[in-house]
């Protein structure tokens, strides 16, 4: 039995051992898989030294001894700071600009566009405002960044290089030829960034956030700022105190003030509620309770309550006599309350998600207003302090899957509007009859003094019914468009609609015409391009749309919209303006004529998406780059032939930059390689050393000697999406995955290097550029969809 036993104890044990030597294979197989590749980095590393050391005994003693003009870098110290701490007005105080005349400028090709006069002294910035020298990191890490060192290849001073640190990777990068950093390297730069204009509006994802409080200005939100927005003369002006989406507006006309609430910023701060001005667009308090984000935001009739939803489990709820808090600091620690008062009431709107709250304004002896959702209406009466909530109850009326939106009318019943189409008459707190008005979700009610509404509806439609809900007329608010409302208001016989593609109109309601006020795009922006000669912008997106604005009217061009079946990524204009190339999601190209903006020409050569696209400065070529790790070269005078297919990177291509004297094309990819090649033989160029005193054309890489000095230590590989320097080359700018936009000195060739940063965004950055004349720069969003147009600021 004994012997029995132990073969059976063998023999599980083999079969143990089988069953981990399988779990343990594919391990076993990726390890081997690194170890191949990181021997064949090592195997380039020693062709590299075999080269350098060769040529090294070809040197004289005396050329071999070190030069002072190689001394290490100096490193300025300047890290991030929380987006929140982004909001304190103080500005850097920037040191000078200027370069010793002694020292060799940085090789740069001069863009020949004219400039265009400032007919106007351009005012100061007011928002959004600049990050201090040494701001708090965005987030913590556990490792250091490692400081730049200079390396010399046994004594040889011609293939010096530094090794940079790009998102905690080290890069070998080559500076030119004896080139020292000014004294003021490191230091901000003399200009600043003034926000000027944005093209979206928030209509994918929320809800009754666009208002008409007079006949001159309309009120919404996109990404982490409110706007106001003259209509008259296509101003705008921002408010931008959040730090993360903006979910909900209200307004209040009485009071001239508008309440804003935004989505959770993680980490320990905690979303807050914003009252602010609408002439002034200043704050005038801050409020904190909700811990998830703030959904729903009601004034009441006089202005004097503010009812807040959050977006927990329970969807929190709270009233206040918000004006209690002006005036009052806030706590700087976000792990103590830090709101100045407590609300006056609080509740617990619905387990079930609560799509908005409006306020009766017919309610006299007591507060009364309504919450609605999924699958529920509730109405709240708030008695002094006390709060009381009651269920409306639909007895033989079949409930909505949800209610979008419900507004009380004067004759004191509630209307509601639903996702099946039909608006739902609440009397009391009963339903007692629906009828249909929409083919579709009914989004918004808008209730007229003498009892007549209009409806709003995701058929495109706004509906005008009579005070006893007979139907008086049909408007369509874009013929040309199929539109789905998001939301919607009416003041002087106009109405302001915005949809779900991110556009607002202005509807007159005699003539039953409409114009478009703002657009935008409703999918991430990735592709931007600037005009070489013309205040135009191009802007890609993944709506599958490519489009175009006019930055000094600042409006979308006139028949400059072009709508694809593929996600688009990628975007460059031809040196002379003539042709638009796109990259897409599906790996094509696509050539468009500027002029009457139909597609030229198609290419279907890469096999995954094309992230990077450019034209090289003399026009001959374009370049495209692709996730399947491959360059793709075109000869632009032969009908954009393929002429060769760049190989070498290992990650995916995301970044491009041709030579300005179109020889060579530099790349970035995802795993930090810096690669180059000669464009005339499609060779790699295994020295790129050689090419340190080459001029390159509008840097626009993220990676490179250039733009050392923009990678903090905070910095994860993809956390800068777009890089851009101006014409004149004296500044670059940058955006990052934390919705910042970055202001430096070109080059920035000192680590770490200070900086002005602006807010707004509300989430990833996706690409920056400059205008012909650098008078603005341009940044795209990623979930925000929208397009910033900064005016630069010269001190």
């Amino acid at each position: 039995m004994a012997s029995s036993s132990n073969g059976n104890a063998d023999g599980e044990e083999s079969a143990m051992e089988a069953a981990i030597q399988r779990q343990l294979q594919p391990l076993i197989e990726r390890i081997n898989t690194l170890e191949q590749a990181l021997k064949a980095k090592d195997d380039q590393i020693v062709v590299l030294t075999a080269a350098v050391a060769n040529l090294s005994r070809n040197v004289s003693t005396t050329s071999a001894a070190p030069a002072k003009g190689n001394k290490p870098v100096p490193v300025t110290a300047s890290t991030e700071r929380e987006r929140t701490a982004m909001k304190s007005k103080k500005d850097l105080t920037p040191a000078s600009n200027t370069m010793p005349s002694a020292v060799p400028p940085v090789p740069v090709s001069p863009v020949a566009a004219k400039a265009r006069p400032s007919t106007s002294k351009p005012a100061p910035a007011k928002r959004p405002v600049v990050a201090e020298d040494k701001p708090k990191p965005v987030r913590p890490k556990t490792a250091e960044p490692v400081p730049v060192t200079r390396e010399s290849s046994r004594g040889s001073m011609a293939d010096d290089g530094i090794r940079a640190t790009f998102g905690r990777q080290q890069t070998l990068v080559f500076s030119p030829t004896n080139f020292q950093p000014a004294s003021d390297a490191a230091a901000a730069p003399q200009e600043s960034l003034q926000l000027d204009y944005v093209h979206g509006y928030n209509g994918k994802n929320g809800r009754h956030n666009l208002h008409f409080p007079d006949d001159q200005h309309i009120v919404y939100s996109i990404a982490g700022l409110g706007v106001v927005h003259d209509v008259a003369n296509n101003t705008q002006q921002f408010f931008s105190e959040h730090n993360e989406d903006v979910l909900c507006l209200t307004v209040n006309k009485a009071k001239r003030v508008a309440a804003t609430g935004q989505l959770d910023p993680k980490g320990a701060q905690t979303p807050y509620v914003c009252v602010w001005d609408l002439d002034e667009t200043k704050q005038r308090a801050r409020l904190y309770y909700h811990e998830k984000g703030v959904i729903g935001v009601s004034f009441s009739p006089d202005g004097s309550k503010l009812v807040t939803i959050g977006d927990d489990a329970q969807h929190s709820l709270a009233v206040w006599s918000w004006e209690e808090a002006v005036g009052k600091e806030t706590s700087a620690d976000p792990k103590k309350r830090p709101s100045p008062i407590a609300p006056l009431a609080t509740g617990q709107a619905d387990k079930e998600r609560v799509l908005g709250v409006e306020w009766d304004p017919h309610s006299t002896d007591t507060l009364r207003f309504v919450t609605y959702g999924v699958r529920h209406i509730k109405l709240w009466t708030l008695r002094d302090t006390s709060l009381t909530s009651e269920r409306v109850i639909f007895h033989s009326t079949e409930p909505p899957k949800a209610v979008a939106c419900a507004v009380y009318h004067p004759n004191g019943s509630l209307l509601a509007g639903a996702d099946n189409g039909s608006v739902y008459v609440v009397t009391g707190k009963e339903v007692t009859h629906s009828f249909k008005a929409h083919e579709g979700t009914v989004s918004e009610i808008v209730v007229n003094d003498d009892g007549t509404f209009w409806t709003f509806g995701f058929d495109g439609n706004m509906t005008l019914w009579s005070a006893t809900n007979e139907m008086v007329r049909t408007v369509s608010v874009n013929n040309q468009t199929e539109i789905k409302v998001r939301s919607a208001d009416i003041c002087n016989g106009k109405a302001v609609v915005g949809s779900t593609n991110d556009t607002i109109y202005l509807v007159d309601l005699l003539t039953s015409t409409s114009s478009v006020v703002n657009s935008g795009h409703f999918g991430e922006v990735w592709g931007l391009a600037v005009h070489p000669s013309l205040p135009v912008i191009a802007t890609a997106a993944e709506d599958k749309v490519l489009r175009c604005f006019d930055s000094i009217s600042r409006a979308p061009l006139e028949g400059k919209y072009i709508s694809f079946e593929q996600k688009a990524r990628a975007v460059d204009f031809h040196p002379n303006g003539s042709h638009i190339a796109v990259g897409f999601a599906d790996g094509s190209v696509r050539v468009v004529n500027f002029e009457t903006f139909q597609v030229e020409k198609e290419m279907h050569d890469a096999k995954e998406t094309v992230d990077a696209i450019k034209y090289s400065a003399d026009g001959s070529l374009l370049a495209a780059g692709s996730w399947d790790q491959k360059i793709y070269l075109y000869t632009v005078a032969d009908g954009y032939s393929k002429s060769h297919v760049l190989t070498g990177n290992t990650s995916s291509v995301t970044h491009l930059v041709f030579s300005a004297d179109s020889k060579y094309v530099l790349s970035n990819s995802k795993d930090t390689s810096i690669l180059f090649w000669e464009v005339s033989s499609g060779k790699r160029v295994n020295r790129p050393s050689t090419l340190r005193d080459i001029a390159w054309d509008r840097w626009t890489a993220v990676m490179g000697w250039p733009v050392i000095g923009i990678w903090n230590g905070e910095y994860d590989l993809t956390d800068v999406n777009g890089c851009a320097q101006n014409n004149s080359g004296t500044l670059l700018a940058i955006g990052d995955d934390f919705g910042l936009v970055k202001l430096f000195k070109y080059p920035s060739c000192v680590p770490k290097a200070a900086f002005k940063a602006y807010t707004g965004h509300s989430a990833h950055v996706t690409n920056i550029r400059f205008a012909h004349d650098d008078a603005y720069v341009f940044s795209t969003g990623g979930n925000d969809s929208a397009v910033f147009q900064w005016k630069v600021v010269r001190s």
